[in-house]
């Protein structure tokens, strides 16, 4: 059963364009095989060792535990969002655009807030999105 589950090697740069795609998948498919392998007193940190490629594991070299060793590259795969906006490119429909919207607000770290606080983030996007500077609003973002 574990050779049906048993993921590829990690080897994708963190820089790359599907980068976080890569390693969202990778994840799920190591998480599925550790399930089932039947092995007592499974060291998961060893097995980890052996699906990803020398360059991830440079990553991980000095970590002690598995728990450590999952957190370092997923935390260098998967980049903090930004929250303020996305901007419409050239040439984009504005279907095409407001379906980008959708996709990417799947990644938004939404959570409840009150209406101050609601009131306080409309506030702080329609600043940034106000400025007439440039240099500034990129500070913003």
């Amino acid at each position: 059963m574990d050779r049906i589950f048993r993921p590829e090697k990690l080897d994708i740069e963190p820089t790359a364009p599907q980068a976080v795609e890569h390693w969202q998948h990778w994840y799920e498919t190591f998480k599925s095989f550790v399930s089932v392998v039947s092995v007592d007193n499974l060291d998961t940190k060893k097995l980890l060792i052996n699906y990803i490629s020398p360059a991830v594991y440079q990553m991980i070299l000095d970590k002690e535990t598995f728990d450590e060793a999952i957190r370092t590259p997923k935390s260098i795969y998967i980049q903090p969002k930004n929250e303020v906006f996305y901007k419409q490119e050239q040439g984009q429909t504005i279907d095409a655009y407001m379906q980008k919207l959708r996709i990417l607000s799947k990644d938004c770290n939404f959570r409840a807030v009150t209406a101050i606080q609601h009131r306080e983030e409309a506030i702080r996007d329609s600043f940034i999105n106000g400025l007439v500077s440039n240099s500034i609003r990129k500070r913003f973002t």
